[in-house]
Formats: structure tokens, C-alpha cells, sequence
């Protein structure tokens, strides 16, 4: 009775009654420990070790990109920070002399400017923090 349940439970083929050659009885159909050919505790399948490296190559990927991205967003918001105290400094300035004074942009770089009255040009401010290297 016992011996009924166990192999229910197990799943296991019901055994042979009959002898073979040799005179062994009572083998099952199915091993425990057999699982498509691989025995438990000798390793991982490649299919296995593959999944995990592409989960780890992906982790990877988002953790660099987002670091990368944060240096650049800091690098950027210091040049920012930079500029805008330039521009006020430079707003002082014009309040103090009560001049004119202008920023002119090109494509990679920006110089102030004075107005001076006399000759009516735009003179570039070369003086410290003015100067853009």
C-alpha cells in the first residue's frame, strides 16, 4: 500500500514484475534523479548561463548610461551656473558705469561687449571674468 502511494507521488513508471536475464526484478521505468540527462548538483546548461549573462549585460549597460549621463548633466549645469554669473556681473558692471554693455554668441563661444560712446564701436571686454578662453 505503501510502496503504491510513494511511486504515485513520485511520478514514477510502475516497475516490472518480470526477471531478466540476470535475475533483477523490481527496476522502474523512470530514475528520480534523471532530468533531460542532467543530474542535479553537476552545473548550470548553457541556455542558463546565457540568460544570465544577457541580464547582466543589460543591468551594465543602463548603470554606465546613467552615469554617463549624470557627468554630463553636472558638466552642463556648471557652464550654466557660470554664464549666468558672468551675465550679472556684467548687468553690475553697466549699472555702475552707466554704459552699455552686450553679449555677442557665436556657434562655440560668447565675448561681452562695451559701448563706448565716443567712437560708437562695441569694444570686447578682455579683462578677467569677462575674457572666454
Amino acid at each position: 500500500m505503501h510502496r503504491h502511494l510513494i511511486q504515485e507521488s513520485l511520478q514514477l513508471a510502475p516497475e516490472r514484475h518480470d526477471a531478466d536475464a540476470e535475475g533483477a526484478t523490481n527496476q522502474p521505468l523512470a530514475c528520480l534523479h534523471s532530468f533531460h540527462g542532467r543530474q542535479p548538483g553537476r552545473g548550470f546548461t548553457l541556455l542558463e548561463l546565457l540568460v544570465v549573462i544577457a541580464i547582466v549585460a543589460v543591468l551594465m549597460g543602463t548603470v554606465i548610461v546613467g552615469f554617463t549621463g549624470a557627468d554630463e548633466e553636472r558638466r552642463l549645469r556648471a557652464l550654466t551656473q557660470g554664464i549666468q554669473a558672468r551675465l550679472e556681473l556684467a548687468r553690475q558692471n553697466a549699472l555702475q558705469r552707466n554704459r552699455e554693455w552686450g553679449v555677442h554668441v557665436r556657434d562655440h563661444t560668447y565675448r561681452f561687449t562695451e559701448f563706448d560712446p565716443r567712437t560708437g564701436v562695441w569694444v570686447t571686454q578682455g579683462q578677467r571674468p569677462f575674457r572666454v578662453a
